[in-house]
């Protein structure tokens, strides 16, 4: 059409066929396929010829399945950010947990014989309560930036 000169508002309203246009979707195959959040219909599917896809079944349905995809990467990516806040608390209870558990067995030897268990088990709770305030900055942080 650009070749044999055609008028530009036919030209806006036909695109120029690029190859990125063409590529066929795997997603049907494989709907949990990574890099899926990017995807877009070509600017072919979205044209409306002389409201040939009005009344037509098939151009409905594939409206109707495009946006129930797109909707349900959208739930996915929200259930996984709201579940990766959860997660970062938990593991902040659990350091904070086995911080305190280290802490108990380092009280419970206490006799010179167990100097190298208590030692050990203060190490332990040193480690445990440096990856909780770690976690704990971490869970603030991404609080703050919902």
């Amino acid at each position: 059409m650009v070749s044999l000169g055609a008028p530009e508002a036919l030209l806006n309203h036909y695109k120029v066929l690029r190859q990125e246009d063409l590529k066929v979707s795997t997603a049907v195959a494989d709907p949990n396929m990574r890099g899926q959040r990017a995807t877009t219909m070509a600017w072919f599917w979205t044209m409306d010829i002389r409201g040939d896809a009005e009344g037509q079944a098939w151009m409905e349905e594939f409206y109707r399945i495009n946006w129930i995809k797109a909707k349900s990467r959208y739930d996915r990516v929200r259930e996984e950010h709201d579940l990766l806040k959860h997660e970062i608390l938990w593991t902040n209870i659990f350091f904070v947990h086995q911080s305190e558990a280290w802490i108990n067995r380092m009280r419970a030897c206490l006799s010179d014989d167990l100097a190298g268990h208590r030692a050990f088990a203060g190490k332990q709770a040193d480690m445990f309560k440096a990856l909780a305030d770690e976690a704990s900055a971490l869970h603030k942080f991404t609080m703050n930036g919902q």
